[in-house]
């Protein structure tokens, strides 16, 4: 830092001197020559540098080393909120519990929805294939847009699940109808 000092009983003691000197401390932040020497990478105790230390937007993706990524184990539990995820950036393929959904006509032709497909061999009755199955039978969610109209049975199995539907409030007679389904891989 180049501070002066009076160490000798023969040295001339000046106040100009130790007014540099203190205008000199004041400078000193640990950036490097002048300033103080600079803190080693080993220099900071652990967690000695917190969020509101640094500053916004001072780390982007080029000060992230790509051997170090951010994982799911390096984030604390609910870090991550849906206001923070961007439109589309989540696929079925990125989730560790594969989600399957569609929407089935009355005909038992596919409406929406990739990944399944579907015959209705009676009336009420649709049987849903899965292009590829699961470890597991899933867990599986049937809802129909009309009001009379309920999934009266869901019976899953790895590689596919039937759906029986029938209508309320007459006591449960089979019919076709439109539906929305959903599995989801069981734990």
């Amino acid at each position: 830092m180049g501070l002066k000092s009076w160490n000798s009983a023969s040295d001339i003691f000046s106040y100009t001197e130790l007014d540099a000197n203190w205008a000199a401390i004041n400078a000193h932040d640990h950036t490097g020559p002048g300033k103080g020497l600079q803190i080693p990478a080993g220099g900071l105790a652990n967690n000695a540098v917190t969020a509101a230390a640094i500053a916004a937007g001072s780390i982007d993706d080029s000060k992230i080393n790509a051997s170090a990524a951010i994982v799911g184990t390096k984030l604390a539990a609910l870090t991550i909120a849906g206001d923070r995820i961007a439109n589309n950036t989540i696929t079925d393929g990125k989730l560790t519990s594969p989600i399957l959904r569609g929407v089935v006509n009355s005909s038992g032709t596919v409406a929406q929805g990739v990944g399944f497909t579907c015959t209705r061999p009676v009336t009420g009755q649709y049987d849903i294939v899965f292009s590829s199955a699961y470890s597991a039978a899933p867990i599986a969610f049937v809802g129909s847009s009309a009001a009379t109209v309920f999934a009266d049975s869901v019976i899953t199995s790895t590689t596919g699940m039937t759906v029986y539907l029938t209508t309320l409030p007459t006591g449960g007679v089979a019919t076709n109808a439109k539906f929305n389904f959903m599995v989801i891989a069981s734990s």
